[in-house]
């Protein structure tokens, strides 16, 4: 994610690169000449920053919640929030504390560096400037500072990870290899802060190829990536990507008072779909803080690797456990007319406990029975005795039209039942 690159808070003069040009004052960044004036202001507005308590509504339940945000006294007369609402005091601070952060790889059993003492992410930064020193500054600068080498992250495990198979195992990105021009291509944001809609993410979702498989991919008939209502022969810049991932604007984030992600219509959540491509397939952000990546292989390859005929055997024991929902039974299922036999103990009028054998049908079909006539036959049942004296059948009979009141002040207009009855 450029925006969110770590930079490394020294107020050396360092002369701007060949990138940095129309942004020089005389031969030094002017976001450097910004952060060197400008600094001192806001390590002492940092100094005095607590937590605040603040109140936030869920426009659309109207909940309210009691969170924290950071607050820092420019002056005698103005002070600043910072961030956004949190849970807790300590998630508040956080984003404005920059002490060395760790983290513990629990694969490697190793400890780890994530963060540098004094580094500060860029937009983190742009914050401070923002609300303490009122300096702007654009998304062309952002994007300047984040392409400069003063990142001081160092790699992490993954990351080394990944170079090395893609440095030494002979792997490739199928999506970099593609689209080697394209801007801003993210697969996953931060949607608690709506960095969706404003396209500031990261691409954390790969399909690695062996190299030898490289000239088989498939960019699919419109040899370009989606930026849906953007013109497609521009589709490598900054602003189709942001396109692509709202959907020309038809995605909406979340309000920072609650409610969740705003629903989106039928016709932005139809933007995924399309014909089959290597890529990235742009998902609603109802679905996940991801989008999923795709890859497309030509007809050369599945002719060459590929049998001609593919065979699901729905009996083999490894196909079904690869399909756990074929199992699911289906809501008719419960409401069909099984019979099933219990016994239990019953105590005659004359205190004998005797044993009966009681077949019982479906109780439920009396209710979502077609025929309303239903209501006025009768039920029988054959108890067994099998205890002395007695050495006979008892037949009992019951009519139904006893309980029909019962029945129809169950099915309620609103009642489950009332879908299942006769009209």
């Amino acid at each position: 994610g450029q925006a969110h690159e770590p930079l490394h808070l020294q107020n050396d003069r360092v002369a701007a690169n060949g990138d940095a040009k129309g942004d020089d004052v005389s031969g030094i960044s002017k976001w450097k000449l910004d952060l060197e004036l400008h600094w001192k202001t806001i390590t002492n507005a940092l100094e005095t920053m607590e937590a605040v308590p603040v109140t936030t509504k869920n426009i659309a339940t109207g909940a309210t919640f009691e969170k924290f945000r950071a607050r820092v006294r420019i002056n005698d007369n103005f002070t600043a929030l910072l961030g956004r609402a949190e849970s807790t005091k300590e998630e508040a601070l956080a984003y404005f504390c920059f002490p060395q952060r760790t983290y513990y790889d629990r694969d490697l059993q190793e400890e780890f560096v994530s963060r540098q003492a004094n580094v500060i992410s860029i937009d983190v930064l742009a914050e401070l400037l923002l609300k303490i020193a009122k300096v702007e500054w654009s998304l062309k600068t952002l994007r300047l500072i984040s392409e400069m080498d003063v990142g001081c992250c160092k790699s992490s495990p993954p990351a080394r990870w990944l170079n090395e198979v893609l440095e030494t195992e002979d792997m490739v990105d199928a999506f970099r290899s593609s689209y080697p021009n394209a801007q801003s291509r993210f697969t996953c944001w931060n949607q608690q802060s709506n960095k969706r809609f404003e396209n500031k993410g990261f691409r954390i979702d790969y399909t690695l190829l062996d190299r030898s498989i490289l000239g088989y991919i498939d960019t699919g008939p419109n040899e370009r990536l989606r930026c849906c209502k953007y013109p497609q022969q521009k589709s490598d810049n900054e602003e189709a990507s942001l396109h692509a991932v709202t959907a020309s604007g038809s995605f909406q984030g979340a309000s920072y008072e609650g409610g969740g992600i705003a629903s989106a219509t039928q016709e932005a959540l139809d933007t995924q779909f399309d014909c089959p491509h290597t890529g990235i397939i742009y998902t609603p952000p109802s679905y996940s803080d991801h989008v999923a990546v795709s890859l497309l292989l030509k007809k050369d390859w599945r002719q060459l690797h590929m049998p001609l005929n593919l065979i699901l055997d729905e009996k083999d024991s490894a196909t079904k456990k690869s399909q756990p929902h074929k199992s699911q039974k289906s809501i008719s299922s419960f409401f069909g007319n099984a019979t099933s036999s219990s016994k239990k103990s019953i105590t005659s009028d004359k205190g004998i406990g005797v044993s009966t054998a009681v077949t019982k049908k479906s109780k439920i079909k009396g209710y979502f029975h077609k025929n309303k006539s239903s209501l006025s036959q009768q039920v029988s049942k054959e108890i067994n005795v099998n205890g002395p004296p007695f050495k006979r059948k008892f037949h009992v009979t019951r009519d139904l039209n006893m309980s029909k009141k019962v029945k129809e002040t169950t099915m309620k207009k609103n009642s489950i039942l009332h879908h299942f009855s006769s009209k």
